[in-house]
This record gives C-alpha cells, sequence and structure tokens, in this order.
C-alpha cells in the first residue's frame, strides 16, 4: 500500500494508485455548523488557494453528530466529516499536507482522531527575547502539525516580559538587564539586554487571536513563588529581605524569592493575575513553582509567622498553602491551575492541580492520585538541549510509554509539551535550529496512537516537512545532524559533558 506523506501520521488509512488532479483554487463548501472556519483558514498554511461555494465544490466540509476525530475521503472529490470545527480544521490540514506543494493527492480514505487532547510547544521569552514575528511563526508550524497548546514563558529572574497596567514598571525597568554573563559567552553585544523588550497588552491580545484562528490555546505562565528576580528589583520590598538587588544578568536557581508570608506580596500576585486572566481565555494558567530554595523563608519572621498561624510544619507546606491560596483563586475565574513537578513537594496539594512533569518520578505519583500530568520529561524533550542529548528520535518516543506508570493510570495524562529554554537560545538562527524538526517529532508523538508511531517511517515523512520548511523560509537541523552517531557523536557528548561549550552540535559544526 502506498504510504501517505502527512505529519502527524493518521490513526487509520487506506489508499490506492489512483490520483486526484485539483486547480489552484480550490472549491470548498462548509455546512451551516463549520461556517466560521472561514476566518479561521489562513492563507499562509495552505498551498493552494481557497474559494467558498455552495455546489460544484472540490471538498465537502459536513458535520457528522458524536464523530470522534474526522474522516477525509478522497475518490471523486474530497469530503471530510467531523463533529466539531477542531477537527473540521484538521481534516483540511491533512488534505493540505497530502498535495505537499504538488496539485494532485492520492485516493485515499482516513480516520483520524487526537491520542491526546493537549500538545504543546512551550516558548521562554524572558531568558532571551523574541518577538511577535518568531511567534506567529512558530503559531504557523504548530498548527500546520496539528498541536493546540502554546505555552508562553513570560517572566523569569531575567526578564518581565508582560505589561501589567496596574505596575506599569514590571515590564519598562523589570526586562532590563546588565548583560555581563552573556557578553562573556558572545551571546549579547552591549552592556544592557532588554530594554523595550517586552509585550505589551495590546501584543498580547494580538497573538492570542492568531494563535485562536489556529486553533491553539495560549496558556500563560507567570512564575511565582521563585525564579521572580525580575519583579523582585522592581518591589525588593516584596522579598524576604526587602533589600535592592537588580534583574538577575547569570542563569540558574536563585534563592531571593517572594515572601509569601508577607499579604502585599500575595496582593501583588493577585493583581498580576487579574489582568493576565483578562489577556487569556484559556482554561489553563502556568504559575511556574519550580526551583524555589526555601533557605529565605526559614529566616523570614513573616514567614515564620503566617507558618505558625496556619498550623504549617514544613517550608515545603508553606509552598503547598501558597499554590493552594492561588489556585483557588484561579478557580473562581474560571482557571486550572498548571505547575511545575516541584508544586507536588507537599502532601495537602489539591487534586485538581495540573502537574508538569519535567524530572524525577513524579508523573506516576500525582496520576496515581487521579490528578493530570503534562509530560515533559527533560533528557526526552527540553528542545534547548544539544541534540547529542536529545536526537530526533528520542523526541519521538516521548510519551506514558516510556514512564514506569501503571496502566490504569495513564488516563490522566493530560497530553505531552515540549520547552524551548532559551538561557543559550541567543538569535533567530540557533533558535530555528533547535525548534526544528524537533516541533514535528513532538506532534506525531502527541498525536499517534503508539501502535501507530514508526521512528523510520517518520523520517521518511520528514523529508516532505522540510521542504515545506523551505518554501516558508525557515531554517532546521539538517538531517545529517538532528541524530548524532560515531565518532562526531562521541565527541559531542565529551565536549558537553566537560561543559566547554553548550551545544557542540550547533556551535561547532555550524
Amino acid at each position: 500500500m502506498r504510504r501517505i506523506n502527512v505529519i502527524p501520521m493518521v490513526q487509520n488509512y487506506t489508499v490506492d494508485e489512483k490520483t486526484l488532479a485539483f486547480h489552484t483554487n480550490l472549491k470548498v463548501f462548509l455546512d451551516d455548523k463549520f461556517i466560521d472556519i472561514k476566518d479561521r483558514i489562513p492563507e499562509n498554511l495552505w498551498q493552494f488557494k481557497i474559494e467558498f461555494v455552495k455546489e460544484n465544490a472540490d471538498v465537502e466540509i459536513v458535520c457528522k453528530e458524536d464523530q470522534k476525530g474526522y474522516t477525509l475521503a478522497a475518490k471523486e472529490r474530497v469530503v471530510i466529516t467531523s463533529s466539531t470545527i477542531e477537527n473540521a480544521f484538521y481534516g483540511l490540514i491533512t488534505l493540505t499536507q497530502l498535495f505537499n506543494g504538488k496539485n494532485t493527492i492520492p485516493a485515499c480514505e482516513i480516520e483520524d482522531a487526537p491520542r491526546f487532547r493537549y500538545r504543546g510547544i512551550m516558548l521562554d521569552v524572558a531568558r532571551h527575547f523574541f518577538g511577535k514575528k518568531e511567534i506567529k511563526e512558530l503559531l504557523d508550524i504548530m498548527a500546520y502539525n496539528k498541536m493546540n497548546v502554546f505555552h508562553w514563558h513570560l517572566t523569569e529572574d531575567q526578564g518581565w516580559r508582560i505589561e501589567i497596567k496596574k505596575y506599569p514598571e514590571l515590564a519598562k525597568r523589570g526586562c532590563v538587564r546588565d548583560d555581563e554573563w552573556t557578553n562573556a559567552l558572545r551571546h549579547m553585544k552591549g552592556e544592557k539586554y532588554g530594554e523595550g523588550m517586552y509585550f505589551t497588552q495590546e501584543d498580547i491580545k494580538e497573538i492570542v487571536a492568531y494563535a485562536k484562528d489556529r486553533m491553539i490555546t495560549v496558556v500563560p505562565e507567570i512564575d511565582m513563588p521563585g525564579h521572580i528576580t525580575s519583579a523582585l528589583s522592581v518591589f525588593p520590598e516584596l522579598s524576604c529581605e526587602g533589600k535592592p538587588l537588580k534583574v538577575a544578568n547569570q542563569f540558574g536557581v536563585k534563592h531571593t524569592i517572594g515572601c509569601v508570608g508577607n499579604p502585599d506580596f500575595i496582593s501583588f500576585i493577585k493583581d498580576v493575575i487579574d489582568e493576565v486572566c483578562e489577556l487569556f481565555p484559556a482554561p489553563y494558567f502556568h504559575i511556574g513553582g519550580d526551583e524555589v530554595p526555601k533557605s529565605k523563608w526559614k529566616n523570614c519572621p513573616k514567614c515564620q509567622a503566617l507558618m505558625k498561624q496556619k498550623g504549617i510544619k514544613t517550608e515545603n507546606d508553606l509552598q503547598g498553602w501558597f499554590t493552594n491560596e492561588i489556585m483557588a483563586y484561579l478557580a473562581e475565574k474560571g482557571k486550572r491551575l498548571i505547575g511545575w513537578n516541584e508544586i507536588m513537594e507537599t502532601a495537602d496539594l489539591r487534586k485538581d492541580a495540573i502537574v508538569q512533569w519535567w524530572m524525577g518520578k513524579y508523573a506516576e505519583k500525582w496520576a496515581e492520585r487521579g490528578g493530570n500530568v503534562i509530560l515533559s520529561q527533560n533528557i526526552v524533550c527540553y528542545l534547548d538541549y544539544p541534540y547529542i542529548l536529545t536526537n530526533l528520535e528520542k523526541i519521538y518516543s516521548l510519551g506514558p510509554e516510556r514512564s514506569k506508570m501503571k496502566e490504569e493510570n495513564k488516563k490522566n495524562v493530560l497530553g505531552i509539551e515540549a520547552p524551548l529554554w532559551t538561557e543559550f537560545v541567543y538569535d533567530k538562527k540557533k533558535y530555528d535550529f533547535m525548534l526544528y524538526p524537533r516541533v514535528q517529532a513532538v506532534a506525531e508523538a502527541a498525536w499517534t496512537m503508539p501502535e501507530k508511531k514508526n521512528y523510520n517511517d517518520f523520517e521518511g515523512r520528514l523529508t516532505y516537512a522540510l521542504a515545506d520548511l523551505d518554501r516558508r523560509g525557515i531554517g532546521y537541523c539538517p538531517p545529517k545532524k538532528y541524530n548524532p552517531v560515531g565518532f562526531k557523536g562521541l565527541r559531542q557528548r565529551f565536549l558537553v559533558g566537560k561543559r566547554i561549550i553548550k551545544d557542540p552540535n550547533y556551535e561547532v559544526e555550524l
């Protein structure tokens, strides 16, 4: 049977030797229930021009109640059926991939549906800033590969990148750092980095709307109570020590964190949440919650007084109290809290929290308790890691089957997400190199059932995806480099182990 060259691979298909040819203008009939799809057909996603018609259509998109996923039948013409506008959109994505830059497609029948409902990519714009152009380009590629969650890491020790109208100095001052450390690595030029590099609320609305047209939900991340030096540089009185400090200009875990025993810090966080929730209609809100050193809390009179008042025994439980407080506040706004797996370091965490697993054995524990999990194991899918550590084949294997999670608990996996942290991703060339074709591998891991996945077959189909990136003028890691082997691979692993350079696969060879 002929192979269909689409990514992610569909769940079931049959194909014959017949080929269907179409004109450059594709005539599409829309069921009345899908009429809104007219406004969700971004021209830059398709290889052909779409004309909506009432009769004599090349493609019919028909509503079929209670259908899971979508079907696509290409015989004399193409008929796509679905019960939701999202899956009808994905049917169109599959159709345009079938063209592969030509005006013909193979005659085929497809039955398809996503494995996971949460299929995400995370971008850190705080360490190094990437603006609207880069983000929209990423959203286009995500949509073209049926990914539906863009996790936007907006704040960090090294930069606050979102306008908060109640606290205008947050973005104006909290995004500017003395960039001495990155200059030493020749990653940036100039004494300052970040001035003016933040997103206004109008920018946010523009990107959220752009994503919505591509069936993508944008999830904001505002780090708390750690990784918050950028905010404390503007409001040092909200830390336990209350001493002046600068926006961090080195990467790593910082011991100065928010003072959860200070009611003003809690009020500040809630004020920020109020404005962020107005900008993002997503049902999720990410609070970070990772890498929170507790040494300052142990010596803070306000934090210790709160622990005594609430009967909190340990500083880990104090973070759990804070997380539950914020979770309840978000619930009032119709949002579910997501946090990195450190939020589990208390026995009292409420079960409606979503744990994003990046290290350790937290996923199994939380899933056993009935909680939802997002899989993002660092050594498997961190997109900033060099290819020698997270090569394409390893990323393709992402899923609960890689863990020791019991079969009955896998239903609690909400989905998977691959983060691109930007400590060492400092320009567009490296940004593209680290993202692609890893995004395509994550997309198939998130969409396709494991028994339908085949890495060698995926690499064969990837040729067409890379050609699409070429048409769009987007860079990527070339095939000879995304699965380093032999002497070259050993040399790269040695250099990474010695920390001579962060990413020899990129630095040495390009």
